[in-house]
C-alpha cells in the first residue's frame, strides 16, 4: 500500500470518527482551553495536545495546517473511546509495521499502528514543542525542538504524531507542530530589522527567542499547582490562581545571562526566575514587588543569570517560570501576554589595555581591604535628581578621586533608602581625563561585576559588594564609574553634595568615552571604593556636617579640608599609606533627627574598612537650632563615640567647632554653647586622643567669635568657608595630626 493512500485512510477514518462524536472543532484549528484542573497533577498538556492529534496531511510536501479541515475536541472519556477505536482500524486497514506501548491512561493502553515513511523526509519545528518517547500525551518527555529545528521523519502514528529522529534514538511529536516549509526563526527575524546596538559581550548578536506560551510548550516539572489555565486566542494565557507555572525555553547554560521582557497583567504580586530540572531554583529570583509592580498592566525588562542552586550540579536552566509571591501563597489572576528571552552569553570581565601591557605585579604583601574613597549615603530629594533624563533605564557616569593606590578593588552599591528593587544592568569604571568632562581612557575600561555577573538586583534597604576587580590607579587619580541603570526605586539612594559633575545619559553609556544629557552633582547608590591593599595601609575617616561635606566649594575643584588632608599626606613619603574618606553630610545634626552623626555611626565610621582614625568636626546644627543649653548633650554623644572607637581601636579627634558670629545660628545662647564644646574638645580629660584647634584658626585675631573674611564663603554666610578656607582647615588638620601618624 503507498504511502499516499495509507494517509488518506486515516484522514477519511478521523473524519468519520468526528462526524461519528459530534464533537467538530472551529476550522481554524483553536481548542477553546480546560475550565477546570486539578491541582495535583503535574502533566496539564494532555487536553489540548490530544485535541490536536487528529490533525493529519494527505501528503509531507503541503504545511499541515493547509490540510486539516476538522479537529475533535475530546473529553477524557470520550479520548479514550476514540483512541482505542481509531486504533483498532488503523490496525487493520494500514497494515502498520511499528507498534507503541502507553502505560499511563487506559487510552494509552492500547496499541498505537505507526506507519513508516520509507523516503527520506525532513521536517521543521513549527515552534517548540515536546518530544516524548510515545505517541501521545502521556508519553515520557524526553526533550524539546524549537522552532526552525530540523528533524528526520520515520514515521507517523495513527493518532497524528510523528517518529522522528532525535538525540540517540526514536521518539514522537504531534504532528501538527511540523512543517515541511522552515520558518522564519525569531532571530532571522531579529537579523533583518535588527538595532545593532543588540550585542552580547562579545559584540555578536544576540539569540532572542520568543517564549511559546501553549500548553504543548508547558514546563510539566513546574507546575506543580496550576489551577486554572486559560489559553487566549492572542496568544496569551490567564492563570486564575495556582503556586507555579513555566514554559521550556532553550537552553540558558550555567553563568549565561539572559534578558527578559515580559509584558501582562495581575491583581496579586508574582516571582520570575529560570528553572532546571527537579524544580530547582537556577536564576536570581526578580519579584515583582521589587520592580515597582503594584497591580495592573506591566511590562518588565531584567536580567537573570544562570547558576548552580545549592551546588545540585546544575549546568543549564530549560524553563521560565512564574511563581507566587511566597512558597505558600497562590498567584492571583495573572495574564501573560509575552514573554522574550535575549541570550547574551556569559560575562567575561575585560581586562584592560593598560594592565595588559605592564609587568605583573606582586601583590602577596597586599592581604586586607582599606577604603580608598567613600561617602555618606542619604536620601535624594527632587531638587537632586536629574530633570530632563531620568535614571531609571539609562545611565549615570559619576567621577570620584581615590586617596590609596592599588590595582585591585572592589566597589559597594547601596539601595538602603530605597522603597523598591534597584537594578544595576551593566556596570564599568575607567580613567577620567579631565574633572570637568566625561571623557574617559577607554583602554583602561573595565566591567564591574557581581558573582561573576554583569547585573545585579538590590533590594529594598541593602547594599551588595561588586567582585574583586584588577583595575590600577594612583592615590588622587580621577576615576569614572559608569552605571546602566534598569529599575529604580522613587526613593534614591544618594549623597547628594558631591561637588563633582555627574553626567546622566540615555540608554546604556557603560562603554562609551564619552556621554552626553543632563548633569548634577551627586553620586547615586556609590557608596564606597575598597582597594586591596599593604598590611600598613589605614584610613583616615572624617565624620561632619556641610563644613566637612564642603558647602559652597568651587565644584570639580576637589577643595574640602578632607581633600587637602589627602593631598598632604600623599606628599610625605611616610604617611602615603593613608587613606581620606570623606563622610560629612550637609544639614545633618550630630544627634537626633535626620540622617545624624549618631544615627549613621556604625554604617560610615566602624564599618569602613581599614579604620585607624576619627575626627570628628561636628555639632554647629545642633546649636544653630537649640533653644537650650544642650552643650552636655553634645559632650556626652562625644564621649560615646569615643568609647565605641577605642573599644575596637581607632583613634580618635576631636575639632573644635569654628566661630559663626553674624549667621543666622549666632546669638549669645549658640555662642555659649560653642565655648563649653570647644573647651571640652581641648581638656585633657575629654578621652579624645587629640584635638584639633579649627576655630582658633579661623577665627579673627580681634574678634574670635567671628570668623575672617578672607575664609568667607561665596553666599557671605559667615558660617561655611570658601575654598581658599577649606583649604587652610585641611592643612591644620595635617599639621595637627601628623605627627601622631604611624
Amino acid at each position: 500500500m503507498t504511502h499516499k493512500r495509507i494517509l488518506s485512510l486515516i484522514l477519511a477514518l478521523a473524519l468519520a470518527l468526528a462526524v461519528l462524536t459530534g464533537c467538530g472543532a472551529p476550522a481554524n484549528g483553536e481548542v477553546d482551553p480546560p475550565q477546570t484542573q486539578a491541582t495535583d497533577v503535574p502533566e496539564v498538556t494532555t487536553t489540548t495536545e490530544e485535541t490536536t492529534e487528529p490533525e493529519v496531511t494527505t501528503t509531507l510536501t503541503t504545511p499541515l495546517e493547509e490540510e486539516v479541515t476538522t479537529t475533535t475536541e475530546e473529553t477524557t472519556a470520550e479520548a479514550t473511546t476514540t483512541t482505542e477505536a481509531t486504533t483498532t482500524t488503523a490496525a487493520t486497514t494500514t497494515e502498520a509495521t511499528t507498534t507503541t506501548e502507553a502505560a499511563t491512561t487506559e487510552a494509552a493502553k492500547a496499541t498505537i499502528a505507526v506507519e513508516d515513511v520509507l523516503n527520506e523526509v525532513y521536517m521543521y519545528a513549527k515552534s517548540s514543542v515536546n518530544v516524548r518517547n510515545r505517541p501521545g500525551t502521556d508519553g515520557e518527555r524526553v526533550g524539546h525542538l524549537d522552532k526552525g529545528d530540523k528533524v528526520k521523519v520515520t514515521g507517523i502514528a495513527a493518532n497524528g504524531w510523528y517518529r522522528i529522529e532525535f538525540k540517540d534514538g526514536e521518539y514522537f511529536v504531534s504532528g501538527s507542530y511540523l512543517t515541511e516549509t522552515e520558518p522564519k526563526t525569531e532571530e532571522a527575524e531579529k537579523e533583518n530589522n535588527t538595532d545593532k546596538s543588540d550585542k552580547n559581550e562579545k559584540g555578536e548578536q544576540a539569540k532572542t527567542h520568543t517564549v511559546a506560551l501553549t500548553a504543548e510548550n508547558w514546563d510539566n516539572d513546574s507546575n506543580l499547582d496550576a489551577g486554572i489555565v486559560q489559553y487566549n486566542s492572542d496568544g496569551s494565557v490567564y492563570i486564575k490562581t495556582g503556586s507555579i507555572v513555566g514554559w521550556t525555553i532553550p537552553e540558558v547554560a550555567l553563568d549565561e545571562t539572559v534578558e527578559v521582557t515580559v509584558k501582562g497583567s495581575s491583581v496579586g504580586e508574582f516571582r520570575m526566575w529560570l528553572l532546571s530540572a527537579g524544580q530547582a531554583t537556577s536564576s536570581n529570583i526578580v519579584s515583582s514587588a521589587e520592580l515597582g509592580f503594584t497591580g495592573g498592566d506591566f511590562e518588565f525588562t531584567f536580567t537573570l543569570t544562570a547558576e548552580d542552586h545549592d551546588s545540585k550540579n546544575i549546568t543549564a536552566a530549560d524553563a521560565f517560570c512564574f511563581k507566587a509571591p511566597t512558597w505558600d501563597s497562590k498567584l492571583d489572576q495573572l495574564t501573560i501576554k509575552s514573554v522574550k528571552l535575549t541570550y547574551l552569553g556569559k560575562d567575561e570581565p575585560e581586562q584592560s589595555k593598560e594592565d595588559e601591557d605592564k609587568t605583573p605585579v606582586d601583590d602577596s604583601d597586599r592581604t586586607k581591604w582599606v577604603a580608598s574613597w567613600g561617602s555618606a549615603q542619604l536620601r535624594a530629594g527632587d531638587d537632586h535628581l536629574p530633570k530632563n533624563v531620568k535614571l531609571a533605564n539609562n545611565s549615570v557616569r559619576m567621577q570620584i578621586r581615590m586617596t590609596l593606590e592599588g590595582n585591585t578593588i572592589r566597589l559597594v552599591f547601596s539601595n538602603e533608602e530605597g522603597n523598591s528593587a534597584l537594578t544595576i544592568n551593566k556596570a564599568t569604571i575607567a580613567h577620567l581625563l579631565d574633572p570637568k568632562k566625561s571623557d574617559i581612557d577607554t583602554s583602561t575600561l573595565t566591567s564591574i561585576t557581581f558573582g561573576g555577573k554583569q547585573s545585579v538586583t538590590i533590594a529594598a534597604g541593602k547594599t551588595v559588594t561588586s567582585d574583586e576587580i584588577k583595575f590600577s590607579f594612583d592615590a588622587l587619580d580621577d576615576l569614572a564609574v559608569t552605571l546602566y541603570l534598569g529599575n529604580v526605586p522613587s526613593n534614591v539612594t544618594s549623597h547628594t553634595a558631591s561637588r563633582c559633575t555627574t553626567w546622566v545619559s540615555k540608554g546604556d553609556g557603560t562603554t562609551s568615552k564619552t556621554v552626553s544629557g543632563d548633569t548634577t552633582t551627586s553620586w547615586y547608590f556609590l557608596s564606597r571604593v575598597d582597594v586591596l591593599a599593604t598590611k600598613e595601609s589605614k584610613t583616615i575617616v572624617c565624620l561632619g556636617d556641610s563644613l566637612t561635606d564642603g558647602a559652597s566649594v568651587t565644584t570639580n575643584g576637589f577643595s574640602r579640608w578632607p581633600d587637602e588632608l589627602a593631598r598632604q599626606l600623599k606628599a610625605n613619603s611616610d604617611l602615603d599609606h593613608y587613606s581620606v574618606i570623606n563622610m560629612g553630610i550637609g544639614a545633618t545634626p550630630l544627634m537626633g533627627w535626620g540622617a545624624s552623626g549618631e544615627a549613621r555611626f556604625t554604617r560610615d565610621v566602624l564599618n569602613v574598612p581599614g579604620i585607624d582614625t576619627l575626627i570628628i568636626f561636628y555639632g554647629v546644627n545642633d546649636i544653630g537650632y537649640a533653644n537650650s543649653d544642650i552643650s552636655q548633650k553634645i559632650i556626652d554623644t562625644y564621649k560615646s563615640m569615643i568609647k565605641k572607637c577605642h573599644d575596637k581601636g581607632i583613634k580618635v579627634y576631636g575639632m573644635t567647632i569654628t566661630p559663626f558670629k553674624d549667621s543666622g545660628y549666632y546669638s549669645e545662647l549658640h555662642e555659649k554653647i560653642r565655648v563649653k564644646v570647644n573647651e571640652f574638645i581641648m581638656s585633657p580629660n575629654s578621652g579624645f586622643d587629640g584635638y584639633i584647634d579649627a576655630a582658633s584658626a579661623v577665627a579673627e585675631q580681634n574678634d574670635p567669635e567671628k570668623m575672617r573674611k578672607t575664609y568667607l564663603s561665596v553666599w557671605g554666610d559667615w558660617l561655611h568657608f570658601n575654598d581658599t578656607g577649606y583649604k587652610f582647615v585641611g592643612k591644620t588638620v595635617y599639621n595637627s595630626i601628623k605627627d601622631d601618624l604611624k
